[in-house]
């Protein structure tokens, strides 16, 4: 086998002189590529040695020896250029893997890889019983070691083959005589039945059937190829037709393929003229009225019937042409439809046309005329079988067939279903405020389309996407329903429901909740929320945002929040925000009747939320307003991505104004020294008085350190001495400047401070000395409480 295998093809020939008249390196490289496979490709093919079990020792052939030991089971002989098949029966059908080479000493330098097969004994068939069921695929026959025997054929996906189905009688029901078996084979029923080029042959038990093994037998001699066809002795041939076989003569001449055409020699019809050609059988059209013909097929030479004579079928006439249109039927569900058109001879009796597949009535779903012809939807209903026939015939006349089709089916689809809001994760809930995107399976030669289900969701296709929204008042779980159309035809045709399914996937329908973009409105025409004071004039002014907002004292009852639910679109759903006002004097000490910290839950309306700010009581208190998103990752879609307690919005006020402040306060001074003169001087322990101030504030409100003061105070209240001894009890009016740090209830009436001061005194009373200086300068230090006065 190998001679055969291993020869260089003739045409290598011509492709090398392509190479030498190839212009161009690519077409060069291609060529070259195309001989180096030609070349390798038959010498990559192993080859196949079959042996019996227990036979004697083979040869491979052209002085050929095995390299290195043989396999397990197998015994090499003739140093090695030969082998000895296993005795065991348990091996049969084994394929074990070895190398052979020319020489031992080529084994190391370019061993040929060949298989070893263990196999039955080479089968001997009775001709005379060989006998061939072309129709019911099936071959019999007698003979010795046929058990487990192998009969293989040619098939356009590769080889086929089937092994012996060992019977103890023959076809005719005669037992055989021991040591012989009689087999039945399953073939394939396509295969040509020409006696003079079997498409059949015979391999022992567990051998691999490739067409270039190479087989021995029991003495270990090479057993012919040509040894392994099998020639039937008897080919039956029992139809040419199929059996519920109709012809479309409404064109004048109608045509059916033949089956096993090779095996026809004439035909003749009985009620019509009729021929064969290029394997197909023509039928001129009968005279109106005969709804069925009659024809007789004569087989050839060497081919025999069921019974003696001619193959006789009889043919339905159709005078009107039915094809399907909408493609092959969806298998194994309830609600499969098809669309077959009619042509112009049965159009206008449409209504009059009764339905079938097989025996069964189908129920017509829908008509539809168009332009381009008259079209029946058809309840199909259940089908398990690859191909359905399909028939019509007129209404009081159902045993004559006026149109007939096959129609091939398909796998049904299984959708399963994604919902999705682009820019968030998967959802497992329909939305009723929203549309969310539908994810689902295309299929072949058409296309499934969610259907709406009243009450419970709508859906809908824009720009390729198909959509769906829950209906608010659905309760329960939603089960989405999809069709299958076949898009490739025209309208109306392609929307014709071919199939219907359900997701298996059942969800809740309730609202969509994404945060509201309340800060990107914000400096907008309509924001989504504002704070809203009114100025001097009575005037609504908004405030902006993120920069401190300075207002006059008067007007802080004029102030509120406004979220506007009327300008919340309905795909934002609910809105848990948090409101917060925090209300702080000029030393930052929270006011809490001012102050507000809460959750609410909003939803559109046809009126804004208004919250008024209030706990305002003095010039420069500040106001802060915050309002912020939950993080809550059940309640908002995307919820996980809110940072937790930033606000999305936040505005800041200050009540006041003025920039200047006059104010009256009491002052204890502790420590005050007096300088006024050598008998006018000294410290004095214990004073007190009441003093103006008059200094600047800043923007926040908050006082400047450095005042002008004046006031009056009564000097020495515990009876202190000047340095000569002179008392320095005495009332006296000052001027001078001030330096005051608060120290609790800053600009307020209850104000307390730490002061020091530097200040010219005029005496007003007292009991002196005379020779007492009347004006001083006082400095010291002094503790004031109180803070009456306005700021300007």
């Amino acid at each position: 086998m190998c001679e055969d295998a291993c020869r260089i093809p003739t045409n290598t020939l011509a492709i090398s002189a392509a190479i030498i008249d190839a212009s161009g390196g690519m077409r060069i490289l291609r060529l070259l590529v195309a001989v180096v496979v030609l070349l390798w490709a038959p010498s990559a093919l192993a080859e196949v040695f079959h042996a019996p079990v227990g036979g004697r020792a083979f040869a491979f052939g052209q002085n050929r020896v095995l390299c290195g030991p043989a396999p397990a089971g197998w015994t090499a002989e003739q140093g090695g250029r030969a082998v000895k098949p296993p005795s065991s029966r348990a091996v049969i059908g084994r394929v074990v893997d070895a190398a052979i080479a020319t020489s031992a000493a080529e084994c190391a330098r370019s061993p040929i890889d060949v298989r070893l097969v263990a196999t039955g004994p080479v089968p001997i068939m009775d001709r005379s019983s060989v006998v061939w069921f072309v129709d019911e695929g099936r071959l019999e026959a007698d003979g010795s070691a046929l058990g487990g025997s192998i009969v293989s054929w040619s098939a356009p996906g590769g080889p086929e083959a089937d092994t012996c189905s060992a019977q103890p009688t023959s076809e005719t029901g005669a037992v055989k005589a021991p040591g012989i078996d009689h087999c039945i084979w399953s073939i394939a029923k396509t295969l040509p039945t020409d006696p003079a080029s079997s498409p059949l042959h015979l391999w022992p038990q567990g051998a691999l059937g490739a067409s270039d093994s190479i087989l021995h037998d029991v003495d270990g001699r090479r057993v012919p190829a040509s040894s392994l066809a099998i020639s039937p002795k008897k080919i039956v041939v029992s139809s040419f037709l199929p059996s519920s076989a109709a012809v479309d003569v409404s064109l004048g001449v109608g045509v059916l393929p033949l089956l096993h055409p090779e095996a026809l020699a004439s035909v003749e019809c009985r009620g019509a003229t009729c021929r064969t050609e290029n394997g197909q059988l023509h039928v001129q059209a009968p005279p109106e009225g005969i709804g069925q013909i009659e024809a007789r097929f004569n087989v050839v030479p060497g081919i025999t019937t069921p019974k003696p004579g001619p193959v006789v079928t009889k043919i339905a006439i159709l005078r009107c042409p039915m094809e399907p249109v909408s493609g092959a039927v969806m298998r194994g569900i309830q609600s499969a439809r098809a669309i077959v058109k009619l042509g112009a001879a049965c159009a206008k009796d449409a209504d009059a046309l009764h339905f079938f597949l097989g025996a069964r009535p189908l129920d017509v779903a829908q008509k539809i005329t168009t332009p381009d012809g008259t079209f029946v939807v058809l309840a199909i209903g259940r089908v398990d079988s690859n191909v359905i026939p399909v028939t019509a015939v007129r209404a009081g006349a159902e045993s004559a067939v006026v149109a007939a089709t096959r129609i091939e089916t398909r796998p049904s689809p299984t959708p399963r279903s994604v919902l999705e809001i682009p820019g968030f994760p998967g959802l497992d809930f329909v939305p009723y405020n929203r549309f969310a995107v539908v994810h689902f399976p295309r299929v072949d030669e058409g296309e499934l389309v969610l259907l709406p289900v009243e009450g419970v969701y709508s859906a809908e296709k824009k720009d390729g996407v198909t959509q769906v929204r829950g209906d608010r008042n659905a309760a329960g779980l939603a089960t989405f329903q999809f069709a299958f159309r076949a898009t490739q035809l025209p309208k109306p045709l392609s929307e014709v429901d071919l199939a219907l399914y359900s997701d298996p996937i059942q969800r809740t329908v309730k609202e969509a909740n994404e945060p509201a973009p309340y800060d990107a409105t914000a400096k907008t025409k309509e924001p989504l929320a504002e704070l809203i004071c009114n100025d001097e004039d009575g005037k609504a002014m908004v405030i902006v945002p993120g920069v401190q907002t300075r207002l006059a004292f008067n007007d802080r009852d004029g102030c509120r929040l406004v979220i506007h639910r009327e300008r919340l679109a309905p795909e934002f759903g609910a809105q848990k925000l948090r409101i917060e006002v925090e209300v702080r004097q000029v030393d930052n000490a929270l006011r809490p009747d001012g102050s507000l910290n809460e959750r609410v839950v909003l939803r559109r309306g046809a009126e804004p939320k208004v919250s008024w700010i209030k706990g305002v009581q003095q010039p420069y208190d500040h106001v802060t307003v915050r309002l912020t998103h939950e993080g809550d990752e059940t309640f908002y879609l995307g919820g996980e991505s809110i940072l937790k307690n930033a606000p999305a919005l936040q505005w800041s006020l200050v009540f006041g104004t003025g920039r200047v402040r006059i104010y009256a306060t009491s002052a204890i001074p502790t420590g005050l020294y007096r300088f006024g003169g050598k008998n006018g001087s000294g410290a004095m322990a214990l004073n007190f008085g009441v003093i103006s101030r008059f200094t600047w504030v800043n923007k926040d409100g908050k006082e400047g350190l450095l005042a002008a003061e004046a006031g009056v105070m009564a000097f020495g209240l515990t009876g202190d001495a000047s340095t000569t001894g002179g008392t320095l009890t005495q009332v006296g009016g000052v001027f001078g400047l001030g330096l005051a740090i608060p120290i609790a209830n800053a600009s307020q009436a209850t104000q307390a401070s730490i002061n020091l001061h530097g200040w010219f005194e005029q005496r007003l009373t007292g009991g002196g000395d005379s020779k007492g200086s009347a004006q001083a300068f006082i400095f010291g230090p002094s503790i004031s409480i109180g803070n009456i006065g306005g700021t300007f």
